[in-house]
C-alpha cells in the first residue's frame, strides 16, 4: 500500500486538472469537496467508508436520471477513464522520484 503523504499527493493530483475556468461552477464544488472527502478519508484510514458512500452516491444518481443505464453505463464509464487517468499519474510520479534518486546517486 502507498506511504500516506504519497496518497494525499495522488488524492491531490487527481483532483488537480478538474477544475474549469470558471471558480464558481458546479464541477468546481464537487471537485473541492470530493478533494477534502479524500483528504479526509486518507488522514482518517477510511477509505473504504469513503468509497461505500460514493457508490450510495452514484445510485442516487442513477436511479434519479429517467435513463438509469444510459446513466449507469455513463458512469462506469467514467469510472474506468478516472482510475485509468490516475493510474498514469501515479505512474508517472513513480517514474519521477525514480529519475531523481538516480541522478542524485550519480552526483
Amino acid at each position: 500500500m502507498a506511504h500516506e503523504s504519497d496518497s494525499i499527493d495522488s488524492a491531490n493530483a487527481a483532483c488537480s486538472g478538474e477544475i474549469s475556468s470558471s471558480q464558481e461552477t458546479p464541477e468546481h464544488r464537487y471537485v473541492e469537496q470530493v478533494r477534502a472527502m479524500l483528504l479526509d478519508a486518507i488522514e482518517c484510514n477510511s477509505m473504504m467508508e469513503l468509497s461505500d458512500t460514493f457508490a450510495w452516491g452514484l445510485a442516487i444518481i442513477a436511479n434519479r436520471c429517467e435513463t438509469e443505464m444510459e446513466v449507469t453505463g455513463l458512469i462506469v464509464q467514467q469510472l474506468g477513464r478516472h482510475i485509468f487517468r490516475v493510474a498514469e499519474q501515479e505512474r508517472a510520479q513513480a517514474e519521477a522520484e525514480e529519475s531523481r534518486q538516480k541522478g542524485e546517486a550519480f552526483q
